[in-house]
């Protein structure tokens, strides 16, 4: 037992005059400011600072940076996946999505203008079921209406800077209900001081459902992603126009 005795004491003495007891200590010591500092930059004032400081330093950086490269390489990796696909629905949904990402020409759209696209699209996808034909000036299905209006929202029950209205496009058509997915309602909103109606339109945040959106819905995301303006003082407009497709003669 004697013997056991010493052995410890001669350890310890080693281990005291080597300095394992110091890079023990020191090991602890160093470990604790480590936990310290990890759990400062994870919350706190600390974390709130650096975090701070690095959006005022990268965001500006970020926004300022021309990514036009990178929209053209995006651009080509989208048209050879529409080139090599055989699957009609995905061909669509990247479709749609390329020009999605594609920026508009211009940021401010009189009414006039947008309702242009809207003839053309009504009379290219509009659902000729059920419609007369005439006869007087060739073959040809009937003219019907299309208008675009805009509205107020002036349901409101507590105080805005904003006003809010909403531009609904419709069909007059003899077969309506034929024609419920042609006709949009647009969200729209302005500070009361501008004369510019800052445009809104969701579409599906779901990427598969790009595959069924139309081309005016495309349109009119687009007109809502870069952020654009309605400008002007039109507030409602209508024309009569035909279908693009023409139908087969039938004099029976």
């Amino acid at each position: 037992m004697g013997n056991f005795d010493e052995d410890i004491k001669r350890i310890t003495n080693e281990v005291l005059e080597d300095g394992t007891i110091d890079g023990i200590i020191r090991e602890k010591v160093v470990n604790g400011f480590k936990e310290a500092i990890d759990n400062a930059f994870r919350w706190g004032e600390l974390n709130n600072a650096i975090k701070k400081r690095i959006q005022e330093t990268m965001v500006p950086y970020i926004e300022n940076y021309n990514m036009d490269e990178y929209t053209l390489k995006l651009e080509t990796v989208l048209s050879e996946i529409i080139k090599q696909s055989t699957i009609p629905d995905q061909t669509r949904m990247i479709e749609n999505f390329q020009n999605i990402m594609t920026d508009v020409p211009k940021r401010d759209w009189t009414l006039e203008e947008i309702f242009d696209v809207y003839k053309k699209f009504v009379a290219e996808n509009i659902n000729t079921d059920g419609m007369e034909v005439t006869y007087d000036d060739g073959v040809s299905y009937e003219y019907f209406e299309v208008s675009a209006e805009i509205e107020e929202d002036d349901d409101k029950w507590y105080k805005s800077v904003f006003e809010d209205a909403h531009l609904d496009f419709k069909v007059d058509a003899s077969n309506d209900e034929e024609n419920e997915d042609i006709q949009f309602r647009v969200n729209l909103s302005k500070y009361n001081k501008r004369d510019y109606y800052e445009i809104t339109f969701r579409g599906s945040p779901d990427i598969d459902k790009l595959r069924f959106m139309s081309d005016f819905e495309v349109f009119l995301m687009k007109l809502s992603r870069y952020s654009c303006r309605l400008v002007g003082k039109s507030t409602y407009l209508s024309a009569d126009i035909k279908p693009t497709k023409e139908p087969e003669p039938s004099f029976s």
